[in-house]
């Protein structure tokens, strides 16, 4: 509340960091309470400079400090592609290594989920059969778990409109074709956050009938980061290109 009002009379952002971290982030003693920062999707906190992905790993680091970072991220190089310079400044994380879901995993999970739900016509809303290919499907993929609920909840959405006879599993295909797509559309959803503005500012210059350089197609990235308020990579744009 303190820092809320300072800041309301126009506490520069320097001298209100300086109080988050005496106020909050330091221990007093040793009865003060921990702070536990959780950053989900880290890597979109990423800027021209990274000082504020810095700044969350210096707090961590800090003498006394009070805060115990728990950083998320879909890459485990994040910390050696992003910031380099951590190592430089002494502050060396831990990486956990958090697998994708198996197919016997996912399968588990998925009959957990509708064992609750009544069966229809003394068959359970989903056959053994369709979990399991769902299941290996979306393992082949990505192992991700909200794929493989989206793509059952739709099956089911649209067998209960399914004309008599037709097959359950047949639904399921149609559904993978509509949410998972083409091998190449797979890739390109994993594909980080710069590689996919490039890839947007190459079909721009095309649809365009413009001439397809490399320095016409940083102009072109950094023109579309700018449009959608994306930070820009700094350095690293044409390592980035052979990737």
């Amino acid at each position: 509340d303190d820092l809320g009002e300072r800041n309301s009379v126009g506490l520069s952002a320097a001298k209100a960091q300086a109080l988050l971290e005496k106020k909050h982030l330091t221990l007093a003693s040793k009865q003060s309470p921990m702070v536990v920062l959780v950053l989900d999707e880290i890597d979109q906190l990423e800027t021209r400079d990274n000082s504020v992905l810095y700044t969350a790993f210096a707090w961590a680091h800090k003498a006394k400090s009070s805060v115990i970072l728990v950083g998320i991220a879909n890459g485990l190089d994040l910390t050696e592609r992003v910031l380099p310079m951590l190592k430089g400044r002494g502050y060396s994380p831990g990486l956990l290594n958090f697998a994708p879901y198996s197919k016997e995993q996912l399968v588990a999970i998925v009959q957990g989920r509708i064992a609750a739900i009544p069966e229809v016509d003394g068959k359970p809303v989903l056959e053994k059969t369709s979990i399991s290919l769902c299941a290996a499907k979306v393992t082949s993929v990505s192992g991700d778990l909200r794929n493989c609920i989206d793509i059952c909840k739709r099956t089911v959405e649209l067998a209960e409109k399914a004309k008599p006879g037709e097959r359950q599993l047949g639904i399921m295909m149609s559904v993978f074709k509509s949410i998972l797509g083409t091998d190449s559309a797979q890739r390109m959803r994993t594909l980080p956050m710069h590689q996919k503005v490039a890839l947007c500012a190459l079909y721009r210059l095309d649809l365009e009938g413009r001439e397809c350089t490399v320095g016409k197609l940083h102009t072109m990235y950094r023109e579309i980061a700018s449009e959608k308020r994306l930070p820009t990579l700094r350095q690293g744009f044409y390592e980035m290109l052979t990737l």
